[in-house]
């Protein structure tokens, strides 16, 4: 699997709604340097990242399930 460089950006839901209405509104255009990916907190951002769900979205990347049947036919059964 190709591993590549990402920005991840903090920024509070509030001022996420802001930035996302400016760049909406067409007062606002990001630089091409900053984050694609938005987190309201470092908690946040460590919970969507955890070991667990980096495996599971691996495991996406590797299989390309067509639908989430075809996802939950991958996953062991508890």
């Amino acid at each position: 699997m190709t591993t590549h460089a990402i920005k991840l950006g903090i920024l509070s839901r509030e001022d996420y709604a802001k930035r996302t209405i400016a760049i909406a509104q067409g007062t606002y255009t990001p630089r091409r340097d900053e984050p694609k990916i938005w987190f309201d907190s470092l908690r946040s951002m460590a919970e969507t990242l955890s070991n667990d769900n980096q495996a599971l979205l691996r495991q996406i990347v590797e299989k390309k399930p067509q639908s989430l049947d075809d996802r939950a036919a991958d996953m062991p059964k508890a």
